[in-house]
Parts: C-alpha cells; structure tokens; sequence
C-alpha cells in the first residue's frame, strides 16, 4: 500500500473551509500551493508557490495573475473534477531574465463554495527539504544490494589469502633459512604477486565501501556514462546472476562524458537497476545502452527490461510531486528526482507490446 501526500491534501482540502486551513496546509507540506477558484481566479498562495513564480508576495501574484494564469498549460483544468487523477504538466516558465523549470500538478477538490482548484508547484531542477526523506530511502535501500555484493566480493579473495598464505608458510617450513632453491624461491614470488592482486582487489572493495557511506551530495565535475554504467553493472552483477537475470551493457569504446555529481549519478543508476530486477522474471535480461547525442549535448541511456511488469498505479507514482517513503517502487522515483536534479529527464515507458524500460536524458559535457 502506498501512502501518498497527494491523498492527505485531498482529504484535508474537501474539508477545508477558509483560507487559514490552506495556508496551514502549505507549512505543512512546505511546498508551493496555489488554490483558484472554480473560474481560476487566484484565492491563495503560499510563499513557496510565489517565489517559484517569480513573485516578491502573494499580492504581487495576485496583481499578476491575469497575465501569468495563460503560461501554466492549464487549459485542461475545469474539465477536471474531485477524486480524479490530477493534471500533471511541465514548463520552463521565464520570469525576470531567468527560466524557472517547474513540475504542476492540478486537483479539483470539493469547498463550501464550489469546486476549487489546488496546485502543487515544484522545482525540477533541484532537490528540497521535500525530497529528501526518499532520497535517503532510495539511499538506505540501494546500500542494502551493494554491500551485499561488495561482501560476496571480498569472501573471494580472503579465501585466496588463506589457501596462499598456508601453501607460502609450508613451502618456507620444508627449507632451512637462506638455503630456498632456485624453484621454490620463483613459487614463493609468485606466491606473493598473488598476494599484492588479492590485496588491491580487497583495497578496491574498501573505496566502494566508502563511496556508498559518502553524503549523497558532492561537487559537480565531469562524469563518463559509460564508465558508470560499466561499473554499476559489476556491481550488481552478483545479485542479478542470483535472480537468473542477464544484464548488459552496450557502450562505446570511448568515454561518454557529461557534467553532474558522480555520487547522485550513479544512485539513480542504482536506483533505475535495483527496481527494474525487483520487477523482472527469472530468464529475463536487463539493456542498458549509452549513446552521446553531440548535437543536443545529450547523452541518451535507454534502460530496457525483457519479461518485466510493473503495476499500472505505478505510472502514476513515477510523476507525482509529494511522497512518503514506503512505496515498493520507491527507487524509480528517486532516480527520477536525481535526474532532474542535475538538469536532465527521466520518462518512465510500458508501452503496450514493447519491454519496460527508462530513457534519461543526461546533459553533455561541452568538452
């Protein structure tokens, strides 16, 4: 079952019978609310709401509004009635010399004077205080298969370490000190080289070890996808060899570079994969195929699952503004946050006939 923010505003906003109740509303779900009436006229908004639309105060908005209404892609909004599924849109609304990228999502809900309009506003391109509690479940959730495969990983090569380390002490305990022959002295050499392997594979486990405990925020540089890709999937090798799964990965030669934080990057990745096998059938096989699109300095990774079903309320969770962190399906939409984040797009596509899959749109490195 998923509890969902979307249900507490509805049931809070057809019971809501002035405007304090909306305004407490908005402190409560600290994001941007914008109540109209039933001809869209502007009844409220919250602080948030007005500094996403480019506006000082709410009564700036208001004197503003007339103008403003047209650019939200509203036309659809009084077809729309209590308990439907929301209208969602995008838009890049230009206010003041700058581009405010935003997610709106629209519900009609029940008031005393008839059917009112809520709307929830939100920044695409950045991650808020609202965001962070499935962040940090996505996070904890993603940990779980990667420490787990990272100690499958380091079993092997400490086992290595003992058998080697018992055929070097034998093979010392048969010769006297400094009479070693010329063959044995060449096996324990290469006694030893195997040690210095086993040691740098344990050495790489450490990193990664760390890389997961990190701050899931970092400083942006350059980021190669195809590297990424190549190591999430040695990551989750192990687990989907497990599951029956094949997953494999289909990219050039040559980095494929693109501008974001390597740590979110490669969670979302993570993210995208981890729920993709929950949902794939033993026998079923994972893509993932990096393409750089030079001319819309893009790169673009389709990520597509054979034999794989996800359940149709979950195309609507892959969009919604505001969640509570306990949906099975918490991973995609973590990904989608992240991708945003870091300036690109995330379309979820269970297209009749065709595989599952997860196209991102990735903003390119210009160098």
């Amino acid at each position: 079952m998923t509890a969902d923010v979307s249900d507490i505003q509805d049931s809070a906003a057809a019971t809501a019978t002035n405007l304090s109740e909306f305004r407490a509303l908005a402190r409560l779900l600290r994001c941007g609310i914008v109540l109209l009436d039933h001809q869209a006229h502007l009844r409220f908004a919250s602080p948030g709401a007005c500094r996403l639309l480019g506006m000082d105060t709410e009564r700036a908005l208001r004197r503003q509004w007339k103008g403003l209404y047209p650019t939200l892609k509203l036309d659809a909004l009084h077809s729309l009635a209590p308990g439907a599924d929301p209208l969602r849109t995008r838009l890049d609304l230009e206010r003041r010399e700058s581009v405010r990228q935003l997610r709106l999502e629209a519900h009609a809900v029940n008031h005393r004077d008839g059917v009112h309009y809520l709307l929830l506003l939100k920044e695409r391109g950045r991650i808020d205080a609202t965001d962070l509690p499935i962040l940090l479940a996505s996070q904890a959730r993603v940990q779980e298969h990667v420490l787990g495969s990272l100690l499958h990983d380091i079993n092997g090569p400490l086992n290595n370490f003992t058998l080697t380390l018992t055929l070097l002490e034998a093979t010392l305990g048969r010769v006297a000190p400094g009479t070693l022959p010329s063959d044995l002295d060449a096996r324990v050499h290469r006694y030893i080289d195997v040690l210095k392997g086993e040691a740098k594979r344990l050495a790489y486990c450490a990193r990664e070890l760390s890389a997961v405990s990190m701050p899931l925020q970092s400083s942006p540089g350059r980021v190669d996808f195809a590297g990424l890709f190549r190591d999430v999937q040695r990551v989750l090798r192990h687990e989907a060899t497990a599951r029956e799964i094949g997953l494999d990965v289909h990219v050039p030669a040559h980095p494929v570079w693109g501008v974001g934080e390597p740590g979110m990057l490669r969670l979302a990745a993570l993210d995208f994969l981890i729920c993709l096998m929950d949902v794939t059938a033993p026998a079923g096989r994972i893509s993932i195929v990096v393409d750089p699109e030079p001319r819309e300095s893009r790169a673009i990774v389709r990520i597509t699952a054979e034999n794989a079903q996800l359940p149709d309320e979950v195309m609507k969770e892959f969009y919604r503004l505001m969640f509570v962190p306990d949906s099975d399906y918490i991973g995609l939409v973590a990904g989608r946050l992240i991708i945003e984040q870091q300036g690109g797009e995330a379309v979820l596509r269970a297209d009749a006939g065709e595989p599952l899959g997860v196209e991102l749109r990735l903003p390119a490195s210009s160098s």
